[in-house]
């Protein structure tokens, strides 16, 4: 199974462990954002947490923004493929600690961020991390979400 997560937050801090717990070289970490159409009552994916819960997994709460898919994804969903090399090359490090352990922590900077920041500001800042992610990117829905998830706790 492959897991996918609605949250970029967990996708960036999984890709940063990637590199810097697993040792795994940053042109070696991909990251891809993908897009599954609601269709009928067959879905591509599966909830981690319903499935979690089902199995009688004490904490199911933990996985809901995580998604399995069966052997891959299929490539009608990629929108867009980056590499952790890339990103770190397009200069994320100015805007992301390249060295953030966990989702939290990741979180809690971008939180910070908005407190320090006025509206526009922080619009160019969540704006410069999504032009990391590459030209072809859905950058606008890149920085909305980055926004979203450092607004809403508990997200």
């Amino acid at each position: 199974m492959v897991s996918a997560s609605d949250k970029i937050t967990r996708t960036l801090s999984g890709a940063f462990a990637k590199s810097n717990i697993c040792h795994e070289g940053p042109k070696d970490v991909w990251i891809a954002l993908i897009h599954v159409p609601q269709t009928g009552t067959l879905s591509a994916y599966y909830s981690a947490k319903d499935l979690a819960e089902e199995a009688g997994f004490g904490n199911a709460d933990y996985f809901r923004s995580e998604y399995l898919f069966d052997w891959e994804i299929e490539e009608k969903y990629v929108e867009h493929i980056v590499s952790l090399q890339t990103l770190i090359e397009r200069g994320i490090g100015r805007y992301i600690d390249l060295e953030i352990m966990g989702m939290s922590s990741l979180q809690q900077r971008l939180e910070e961020r908005i407190r320090l920041l006025d509206g526009f500001e922080s619009g160019l800042y969540f704006a410069r991390i999504a032009q990391c992610f590459g030209a072809r990117a859905p950058v606008s829905g890149i920085a909305h979400q980055l926004l979203f998830e450092a607004e809403i706790k508990g997200y």
